[in-house]
């Protein structure tokens, strides 16, 4: 249980230096503001805002069952090379066969994480940023 609460305030301290970093280098570089082609707004700065709101927190929810189901792995393999492939062929089995379970899926950590067959509300959100009108 100690592993597993450390490993849980690690990445909540790493989530926050990682949006605070992205703020402070965003505010640097870039100027934040609506997305206006030819005189014409396409999509304003709080439909911006919301969108990175609700990806934000569509990405923290499946966390700690990702971060629980690596210990998980650790703890039960032998080493750590065995861990490490046992994690990710696991991993991907779930990710390759969940279209496969229909509404189940949802009940599943990987079905709202980004991966290789991405499904999730990041690829619709990423969408944005070429024009395209989320689906």
């Amino acid at each position: 249980m100690a592993k597993l609460v450390h490993l849980h305030l690690l990445a909540l301290l790493s989530f926050i230096v990682l949006l605070i970093t992205a703020y402070i280098f965003s505010d640097l570089f870039w100027q934040f503001g609506p997305i206006v082609e030819d005189g014409f707004e396409l999509i304003s700065e709080d439909e911006i805002l919301f969108e990175i709101q609700t990806g934000l927190h569509l990405a923290i929810v499946p966390l700690p069952a990702a971060i629980a189901f690596g210990l998980l792995i650790s703890v039960c393999a032998q080493s750590a090379t065995q861990a490490v492939t046992t994690a990710l062929g696991v991993t991907l089995a779930i990710d390759i066969f969940k279209s496969m379970l229909g509404d189940y899926a949802n009940f599943l950590y990987a079905r709202f994480q980004p991966s290789l067959i991405d499904a999730s509300y990041l690829q619709d959100a990423s969408r944005i940023v070429r024009g395209i009108p989320m689906s």
